[in-house]
């Protein structure tokens, strides 16, 4: 068996490279529910009931306003993940790791969870054409979802980021691990 490094730093390397991975699933996250707000934008203005634009409708309009604020409060937290992550890459520390650790649990959980509602909401924004294969706001949705569950739940993610902060009890292990 050849030893091709130390534990301690091959597991410091692969536990940023996670980090980096989950910046980069947020940004795909981010971009999913962008694209899914701005189609159901469109389809609100488009799309004609009882004689007027659903978007004129008070329920529709206040669920696109309250999508779009998950969706650029997901961006904020994708734009400090993402300086975490260049910080890292121009100088490696265990202060640019810690940091890049956080602002990526961070930014998975907020974009996990923002994509999720907007893709969700989409759905139903669109009524039943966005269930049907004449569009694609189901593959975005179960885009969201798979995207939402690999390398970590939001709920996981949340913990993990309580531990780097050092409050709350520190991620659960799985029996695999």
């Amino acid at each position: 068996m050849t030893v091709l490094t130390e534990p301690a730093p091959s597991a410091d390397f692969l536990a940023s490279g996670l980090d980096i991975a989950l910046t980069c699933m947020a940004a795909e996250q981010v971009g999913i529910a962008a694209r899914c707000h701005e189609q159901a934008v469109e389809w609100a203005r488009e799309r004609i009931q009882f004689d007027r634009p659903i978007g004129s409708f008070q329920a529709i309009k206040h669920s696109l306003v309250d999508l779009l604020m998950d969706l650029e409060l997901s961006r904020s937290a994708l734009e400090v993940a993402v300086r975490a992550a260049d910080a890292y890459l121009e100088s490696p520390s265990s202060q640019t790791s810690g940091a890049l650790r956080t602002a990526a649990s961070a930014a998975k959980a907020m974009c996990g969870d923002a994509a999720s509602r907007v893709t969700d909401e989409t759905l139903h924004i669109f009524g039943g054409i966005g269930f049907t294969w004449e569009h694609d706001a189901h593959l975005y949705f179960r885009r969201a979802k798979a995207l939402d569950l690999l390398l970590g739940a939001p709920a996981e993610h949340r913990r993990r980021l309580a531990a780097s902060l050092g409050v709350g009890t520190p991620p659960r292990r799985s029996a695999a691990s």
